[in-house]
C-alpha cells in the first residue's frame, strides 16, 4: 500500500476522533499564551470538560495547559 496514503487515512482519522473529542487544538499547531509567548502544540486531550493542552515554549520545558485557564490561541 502507499505510504502517504496511509498517513493521509491516519491524520483524517486522528482529526476526525479530535473533532469528535470537541478538541480545539492539534499536534503543530502554533499557538500564543499571554506569559509564555509563542509555541507549538506537542499534545491535546479531552479532560473533563476541558483541553489539557501541552506545548513547546521556545527556550523553556513543554508546559500543560488547561485551555479554560490558558486562554491559547491560534497563530
Amino acid at each position: 500500500a502507499d505510504r502517504s496514503a496511509e498517513t493521509a487515512r491516519a491524520a483524517r482519522r486522528e482529526a476526525t476522533q479530535q473533532k469528535r473529542a470537541g478538541l480545539q487544538f492539534k499536534p503543530g499547531d502554533r499557538v500564543r499564551h499571554a506569559h509564555f509567548g509563542e509555541g507549538i502544540v506537542v499534545t491535546s486531550k479531552a479532560s473533563g470538560d476541558d483541553e489539557e493542552v501541552t506545548v513547546a515554549f521556545p527556550g523553556q520545558t513543554p508546559k500543560r495547559l488547561l485551555q479554560s485557564f490558558a486562554n491559547l490561541e491560534k497563530v
